[in-house]
């Protein structure tokens, strides 16, 4: 009788589906339940915020105006000693901070060029 591992390789090998029998690690959740969402015009800092969870998702999408481009920076200072970024330097677009340094308490400060507008939605 064929092992879990031997079915495996002969689907991988011949391209076939997986036998429905077939056991694969679960992913990760990705958090997903809105937390709070912030917009702007111009470079901001909150106020300092508990995240429910250590792990957590931040969103910014935005849109800049204008013949001079634009950009966007996005991080969160955790307590204690937690840091992260993100960024983009072109007219549009989304980013994302994963929540991998695992702080809940800090504040998230975003930045950009002027004519840009941004919404930062966090979920836990």
């Amino acid at each position: 009788m064929p092992t879990r591992l031997t079915r495996f390789l002969a689907a991988v090998t011949t391209g076939c589906a997986l036998a429905a029998s077939t056991v694969l690690p679960a992913r990760a959740a990705t958090p997903s339940t809105l937390f709070r969402t912030y917009t702007g015009t111009t470079s901001w800092t909150s106020a300092t915020v508990k995240l429910p969870a250590k792990k957590y998702r931040a969103v910014a999408t935005y849109k800049c105006t204008g013949s001079a481009g634009g950009y966007l920076y996005v991080s969160w200072h955790g307590t204690p000693f937690a840091f992260e970024m993100a960024q983009s330097r072109k007219a549009k677009g989304t980013i994302t901070l994963t929540g991998k340094r695992g702080a809940r308490n800090g504040y998230f400060e975003v930045s950009t060029w002027y004519n840009c507008t941004w919404t930062l939605k966090v979920y836990r």
